[in-house]
């Protein structure tokens, strides 16, 4: 029989009140289900927090990507880990500096029984206004960055605030602190800007700043499979971010977003042959023809969780059969995939993953003004679907033309015409963060300082390290290989 497998999808945040039921911002563990999108972390355990910033080995500052609860404490057989009552994965990252260089990915779990100092041990017993009034999961005694929410490490004096490092103090002071110092661009981003506190007593709060993610909530349920013809003409597509190339190679490497939304959504009104030689291109690659066949009953899905399978070669749903993650079972060698647990020993494997389609809604904020004031005028989307449609129909003249007949003018003048789409539709996309599917593998016995040989890490508190792994996205294939 199949596993059952769980996906997350995105819901905005409406007001405090929403917000407030996501993460761990509520002592009722009851409302925790699922977790958060970008922003600062929401940190389960208030009190042993990592020290900021996090970073990649190159010395970029890291961001929140998600956050999600798994508790484990019921499936772990004979080997029930009440620790694991609670427990919860952050998962970071930043862009990659290298166009054909993977981005940077860090993970930390964390993990309390059920009781513990901070949430009551049952909230049901407790009435509405003494949750209300719980304040023990709130950071005491503890300083965090006014930026990434990490611990702090010092305070600034001219701000009267605390932060991790010079970069987040010079980031609060140019969009938060002293508005006078910003431009026109920064000074409008700004009035865009929310802050949103957590709590009157708290200095901390949520902000949307440039090094943050935009905050969101991610909601978990079961998959459903259904077949082709259940599925709409057309559904929302599986790359709201989609981009047009002008490259016009038919190998797997080359398929681009677009193209991938109409695989997933099974052609539509607007298909053309140029998008059918596409698909039945990515079929050679039975590891993207898998991948979109899953997909295309949920293609909104941005995140796939199914943990601890019976074998690491079971999961996850790999994007292409290339840069997949080699899988060595009943191995003690150094050279382990993925490693073992450097905590425990523990074998490590496949929990969750993130599918691209969270990259949409990682976007920021600047670039998502422009496509939504984009969407919200049918005339303008109408011209938009009219420019793309032309550029394809060049693009197939290309392609099936002799090449005596194709003047490179054509050529130059296409692939000029699609860049300046790209750029008025989407804006800027450089440095953005781009994958295929972030796979996360984590300690099989989710050990912790109680159940390990080793202590509290002091950079981490109590936050231990996992291990993901990243396969390229197709753009990142296409530039490393150019």
């Amino acid at each position: 029989d199949q596993e059952v497998v769980h996906l997350g999808f995105v819901e905005p945040i409406q007001d405090l009140q929403h917000l407030q039921q996501v993460a761990f911002r509520s002592p009722d563990y009851n409302v925790w289900d699922g977790g958060q999108l970008g922003g600062a972390p929401d940190w389960l355990n208030p009190r042993e927090i990592p020290n900021g910033p996090l970073q990649s080995p190159n010395g970029k500052i890291l961001s929140l990507l998600c956050q999600i609860y798994a508790p484990a404490d019921e499936l772990l057989g004979r080997n029930e880990n009440e620790m694991a009552f609670h427990r919860a994965i952050y998962v970071f990252g930043c862009a990659s500096t290298q166009q054909s260089e993977k981005p940077c990915i860090r993970v930390l779990r964390v993990q309390l029984p059920q009781e513990n100092p901070f949430y009551p041990f049952d909230p049901e017993a407790l009435s509405e206004s003494e949750l209300e009034s719980w304040k023990s999961h709130l950071p005491e005694d503890v300083h965090l960055c006014q930026v990434c929410g990490f611990r702090a490490s010092y305070k600034c004096p001219l701000q009267d605030q605390y932060f991790c490092c010079r970069e987040h103090q010079k980031e609060y002071f140019r969009y938060i602190y002293h508005p006078t110092q910003q431009t026109q661009q920064t000074q409008q981003q700004q009035q865009q800007q929310h802050q949103v506190s957590l709590d009157q007593d708290k200095s901390f709060s949520i902000m949307d700043l440039p090094s943050l993610y935009p905050i969101a909530e991610i909601v978990v349920e079961q998959e459903t499979l259904i077949g082709d013809q259940d599925v709409d003409e057309e559904p929302t597509t599986m790359f709201p971010q989609s981009n047009t190339s002008s490259n016009d190679s038919d190998s797997d490497e080359y398929l681009e977003q677009e193209d991938l939304n109409r695989m997933v959504r099974g052609g539509g009104a607007n298909g053309s042959s140029y998008a059918k030689k596409k698909r039945s291109a990515a079929v050679s690659d039975p590891a993207t023809a898998a991948f979109l066949d899953r997909c295309r009953a949920n293609p909104e899905q941005v995140l796939r969780y199914s943990r601890w399978k019976k074998s690491n070669k079971d999961a996850p749903l790999w994007f292409r059969e290339a840069d997949q993650l080699a899988i060595r079972e009943n191995s003690s060698t150094e050279d382990d995939s993925p490693p073992p647990c450097q905590y425990c020993g523990a074998p490590r494997r496949f929990e969750f993953q993130l599918m691209p389609q969270m990259i949409h809604f990682l976007k920021p904020k600047k670039n998502d003004t422009r496509k939504d004031s984009n969407r919200a005028d049918p005339e303008l989307e109408r011209q938009w679907q009219q420019v793309l449609n032309s550029m394809q129909e060049v693009d197939t003249f290309i392609e099936h033309a002799a090449p005596e007949n194709v003047s490179p003018r054509l050529v130059e003048a296409k692939e000029k015409a699609t860049q300046q789409y790209q750029q008025a539709k989407f804006g800027d996309t450089q440095g953005d963060l781009d994958f295929g599917v972030i796979c996360v593998y984590t300690c099989t016995k989710s050990c912790s300082d109680s159940n390990s040989n080793e202590a509290t890490d002091s950079v981490f508190g109590a936050y231990r390290e996992e291990y993901a792994w990243v396969q390229t996205s197709m753009s990142k294939l296409r530039s490393g290989s150019s």
